[in-house]
């Protein structure tokens, strides 16, 4: 199994923050920070900025890294852990 380091699970989660900044604009740093990995929370901050209901931001989120909810989550569970780990 390839060794990851800090560096390349960062620049992913950066890489992804920048992402969802672009597509959610009303999103700040400090909801980032608040939500520390958990998707949940991101989502939940998301629903309530933009006034979606549970359903769009399931839709929204999956549209927005290319694949079902699931697989999102679990990639972005991944990278979060991954990081927790090194630390």
């Amino acid at each position: 199994m390839k060794n990851i380091n800090t560096d390349t699970i960062q620049g992913s989660l950066t890489e992804l923050k920048g992402k969802a900044m672009k597509q959610w604009s009303k999103l700040t740093d400090n909801d980032f920070t608040e939500f520390k990995g958990n998707v949940q929370e991101l989502k939940g901050k998301i629903q309530k900025i933009y006034g979606y209901t549970k359903e769009q931001i399931e839709d929204e989120f999956a549209k927005f890294v290319g694949k079902p909810v699931e697989k999102a989550n679990d990639k972005i569970d991944d990278l979060t852990s991954k990081k927790d780990n090194l630390n």
